[in-house]
Order: C-alpha cells, then structure tokens, then sequence
C-alpha cells in the first residue's frame, strides 16, 4: 500500500504529461518543472517499492505459504499489485527522463512525413497514364517502379520509427503520434493504388530492378570479403598472434574483427534481400511462367554467391576469434611471468 500511495503521488505531479499538448509550435508550459518534480520523488517511491518487495519475499517463506492457501491467494494478489506500481513507476521516471525532447521529436516524425508524402506524389504523378502515350521503354517502366519503391521503402521505415515512440510511455507523445501514424496511413493506401496501375508491366520491372538489386548487393559483398585478404596478410607469412609484436598483433586481428563486422552486416542484408525478392517473384502472376523461372534461377545464383560468401566468413571468424583468444592468452601468460619475475627480485633484494 505504501509503494502503491508513493507511485501515485508522483502520478499526480505527472499529470501535465498526459494531456494532449504536444501540437503547438512551442514546448508545452511547466513541462520542464512537472519532470523534475518526477525525478525528484522518485526515489522516496523506488524505496517503498523495494521495502514492499522486501516484505513480500519474507511472507514467502510463511508456513501458510502452501498451494490453494487464501495465504498464497493473498500473497499473489499483492505481489501483482506491487509489480504494477513498479512497472508504473518505471514508466514515468522513462517519460519525465524523455518528455522535454518529445515535442521536438514530434516535430521531427511530422517533417519527415511531409517529405515522404512530397515522394509519394512523385512516384504517383510518373505513374500516372497519359492516355495517349506509345509503349514505354524499359528505362521508363523501371524508373517509373523504382519511384514506388523508393517511396515505399521510406514510409515503411518511417513508420517503424514512428510506431516505436507511439509505445512511449509519455501519454501525450503517443496520442499525437497515434494521430500521425494514422494520417500516414493515407499515404500507404495511395502507393498501393499506384501498384495497382499496369500490373503486367509493372511485374517485369520488378523483376528486373530485384535483379539488378541483389546482383548490387552481392557484388559489394564479394568486394567487402576480398579485404580479407589483405588484413590476414601478416598471419600468413608464418607468425600467429602470440608470436608477434603485441602491437603488431593487436592491430593486424582489429583489422580483421572490421573485415568480419562489416561484411557480417553486409551477407545479413543480402541473404534477407534476396530471400524476400524470390518469394515475391514467385508470387508474381503477370509474368509468363518462362521469364519468372529465369530471374528466380538468376536469383538463385546470387543466393548461391552469398552462401560461398558466408561460408568463408565463417571460417574466417573462427580464425579471428582463436587468434584473439592465443593473444589474450599470451598476455596473461606475460603478465604472470613479469610478476613472478619482480617477485623473485624482490627476495633477492631482501637477502642481500
């Protein structure tokens, strides 16, 4: 009950951060105060939480503390009333910490939707029928697909930043980008439409832009990798970590860590790429059977680049990692010897 009446004193003093504020061109008024105000209850509220947990995990240990007891029945009851004033607590220590930069983060998911409506409106206007246009070239069936695309990709990716602070704990920042999320929706229906448009040309663009994508991904793949080779030059002239300069050592397997954390990120890109670009070839109903088994065996074949890619990472991994553990190994052995070394001086000092 004390943890419960603590937690609700600062709900009090965390009411200004529930209102629906954030829409004006300014930071709302008092909003500075209402999270120190916060901040500075909260640890009298942390205690009463810790004293109230402290007190329920000694009645644990009650005799009466048995299964189908009303004593466990009660214990569980105040138990999960002391995680909600936790959990409570928690979420407004997190808002009052957040709450001053929420307008201008707000400001900001609200710039960048006006940007991606003006790309919206770009990738429909070139998608657009004329009417009395002759056949359109491939170049222009591709540019027209890649506008959609790049329009589509960014509102997704948007939106995944958008939804992640419409789970803010601060009330006010996640009603009104509930709001924006909502007139985002807008934007996704009007790209879905465009899609629509020349379904039968529209595949075979895909097709090809997929293909011209994976053959990118693959190819600063590949050359990512072939660093590798370059960075393991000093363990292949005969020398292994712990029989090399500890500098030297330490500078030739960062080099290689770069090698693996990059082409890591890289291969993990590609093979998700490709994994979704065949599915959706394959769904594909307005090409002919003849040239959608042609780019999936052609992504097929980036699919097997990236295998043979990751196949060398790994073993390339694991022999930066052993080499790793051999220098940190000799550095402790070092360190072991040099000590003995000061000690076995130290008594020779001391007998003469």
């Amino acid at each position: 009950v004390a943890a419960e009446v603590a937690v609700r004193g600062i709900s009090g003093a965390a009411e200004l951060l529930a209102q629906d504020n954030l829409e004006g061109d300014v930071a709302p008024s008092g909003l500075v105060v209402a999270c120190l105000t916060i901040l500075a209850l909260e640890p009298e509220a942390s205690q009463a939480c810790a004293a109230a947990r402290l007190s329920l995990s000694v009645r644990q240990g009650d005799p009466r503390d048995v299964e189908g007891s009303a004593f466990r029945t009660m214990l569980g009851r105040l138990s999960a009333r002391h995680v909600a004033a936790v959990t409570q607590l928690e979420d407004l220590v997190t808002a009052a910490g957040e709450a001053e930069g929420n307008w201008r983060r707000l400001r900001d998911q609200k710039a960048a939707l006006i940007e991606l409506e003006a790309k919206v409106d770009e990738a429909e206007l070139v998608n657009l029928p004329l009417g009395d246009e002759s056949e359109p070239s491939e170049e222009v069936e591709d540019e027209r697909v890649a506008a959609v695309l790049r329009a589509s990709q960014a509102l997704e990716t948007w939106r995944a930043a958008a939804e992640v602070h419409a789970q803010s704990p601060h009330g006010a920042l996640k009603v009104a980008i509930g709001r924006v999320l909502t007139r985002s929706d807008a934007s996704r229906r009007r790209l879905q439409e465009v899609e629509a448009l020349g379904r039968h040309w529209r595949e075979r663009a895909m097709c090809r832009i997929f293909l011209r994508q994976a053959s990118d991904a693959i190819d600063k793949l590949e050359i990512s990798f072939s660093k590798s080779d370059d960075v393991e030059e000093p363990f292949l002239k005969g020398l292994e970590a712990a029989g090399m300069e500890a500098s030297e050592a330490q500078q030739a397997l960062e080099a290689c860590e770069a090698v693996v954390a990059e082409c890591g990120a890289l291969l993990g890109d590609a093979q998700a790429m490709l994994s979704a670009r065949r599915r959706e070839v394959l769904s594909f109903r307005c090409v002919d059977a003849e040239f959608r088994t042609s780019i999936s065996k052609q992504l097929e074949e980036r699919t097997t680049r990236a295998a043979e890619v990751a196949k060398r990472l790994g073993q390339f991994r694991r022999e930066a990692q052993s080499r790793r553990r051999a220098l940190e190994s000799g550095r402790r052995v070092g360190v072991g010897a040099a000590a003995a070394t000061a000690l076995r001086q130290e008594a020779e000092a001391e007998d003469m």
